[in-house]
């Protein structure tokens, strides 16, 4: 979930007329949830609180938690708040019980009728070479012990486990770089595994290679070299794992469209597979310390890369970065309720999207996505253009709409006629005959 992007893909331009493709299955519901929160939310590591902030976000609507406390990250070097032992097994960790699960503020206890923990897999992975086929047997024996130890009384607030963080990313890099990469062969023992042992799905998020690979320091010969790994590699992965996506953090420097033009990607690689977006929740300014600078996304740039993600076709949608926010800071306590208030926003759509999907034809200047039977069906709408785009939707019996969100918009003869301001997003009731 890392990575500073530098660079931008430029969209085109052309005239805007969506079309009505073709309806597709129910899906699941939407999921929505944050890699990290706060860290002043959390108390300290040696008398931690996980219940509040737990409390916090599920009010907002997030069904998820990813626990990454990471407070910096400059030149490579991760500075986290340790909060992370409290969610892994004494044994594996090589400590007492007091700062681990065993301890006595359980963070699966405190997720209990709150939220769901999505385990962050790669501190488990890590135990191994990487470099190396995986020992399933050692995998088995590590999985055994923190599920024994952690979540024995627990067995349902699991909600998936992540694998390798950036795999592709990385092996693409080192693999340019001639040295020790990771064997990507290891990514579908390791879902097979987990599996087996744990019965849970497996996620995998993955950097944005194109963007990163923009580098002006980077000579055509290397450029070239990158992307042919990350390509073959994302290639081999996507599909083995039961949720893939990439995280993408493009304020200040990059289009708000690449999260969702990404969903697409990862959507097309995995065959069918549940797709993740993975959002920016910081700015680069508080990240490095000041390495690299970065503002703060507004609720408005939030709003819409996550209803661009989601019109785009992501099934689920994390936050990332919110440990590194002050909220003694007032422009970092306003991220923070931005990001609760936009949370709230999605999760409206969390039982919606059960519905069967009516599918659109996508562009470089809109995403819709529609959801409903033949009594009605909830449409989101979203302009990709920075410019203000005038949209008329052929929508067979609609007889009338309610806007949820947004401008409000009009339907005569069949057609949803709505203006919407630059890079942003809409979400419509229709009714039908």
């Amino acid at each position: 979930m890392r990575g500073v992007y530098l660079l931008a893909l430029v969209g085109c331009r052309g005239p805007m007329m969506p079309d009505l493709i073709v309806p597709s299955p129910a899906s699941a519901p939407l999921s929505v949830g944050f890699a990290g929160a706060p860290a002043s939310l959390f108390g300290t590591v040696e008398d931690p609180n996980f219940a509040r902030p737990f409390q916090q976000m599920a009010d907002a609507g997030a069904d998820q938690f990813f626990p990454l406390f990471l407070m910096s990250e400059v030149d490579g070097e991760a500075q986290t708040t340790g909060h992370l032992s409290h969610f892994l097994s004494p044994t594996l960790l090589g400590s007492d019980d007091a700062t681990t699960c065993r301890g006595a503020d359980d963070p699966y206890a405190a997720a209990e009728g709150r939220l769901r923990i999505l385990f962050p897999g790669f501190v488990l992975l890590q135990l191994q070479p990487i470099d190396v086929p995986l020992d399933r047997a050692l995998l088995t024996a590590h999985l055994i012990t923190q599920r024994d130890e952690c979540w024995a009384d627990h067995a349902e607030i699991i909600s998936g486990f992540d694998t390798y963080d950036e795999p592709v990313l990385n092996f693409a890099v080192a693999r340019t770089l001639e040295r020790p990469a990771l064997d990507l062969d290891n990514i579908s023992v390791a879902a097979d595994v987990v599996r087996e042992v744990l019965d849970l799905p497996t996620v995998l998020i993955e950097g944005p290679g194109p963007l990163v690979f923009t580098d002006p320091g980077l000579t055509s010969a290397q450029r070239a070299t990158l992307e042919a790994n990350f390509d073959e590699g994302v290639s081999k992965v996507a599909g083995v794992v039961d949720t893939f996506g990439f995280d993408v953090y493009p304020v200040p420097d990059l289009q708000l469209t690449e999260p969702g033009a990404y969903v697409q990607w990862a959507g097309e690689l995995s065959g069918g597979g549940r797709t993740v977006s993975v959002l920016q929740g910081f700015g680069f300014e508080q990240t490095t310390l000041g390495a690299v600078p970065g503002r703060l996304p507004t609720q408005g740039e939030l709003r819409f890369m996550a209803f661009d993600s989601v019109a785009a076709g992501a099934d689920e949608v994390l936050w990332y970065g919110q440990s590194a926010l002050d909220l003694d800071v007032p422009s970092e306590a306003q991220l923070w309720s931005d990001l609760l208030t936009v949370t709230a926003d999605l999760a409206e759509l969390h039982d919606v999207v059960t519905l069967p999907v009516v599918v659109f034809e996508q562009s470089d200047e809109y995403a819709l996505r529609g959801h409903g039977d033949d009594s009605g069906m909830t449409l989101i709408v979203v302009n990709r253009m920075d410019t203000d785009q005038l949209f008329n939707i052929p929508l067979d019996g609609a007889v009338s709409t309610t806007t949820l969100l947004g401008r409000n918009g009009v339907v005569a003869d069949e057609v949803l006629t709505t203006t919407l301001a630059p890079l942003s997003t809409a979400v419509f009731e229709i009714d039908r005959e």
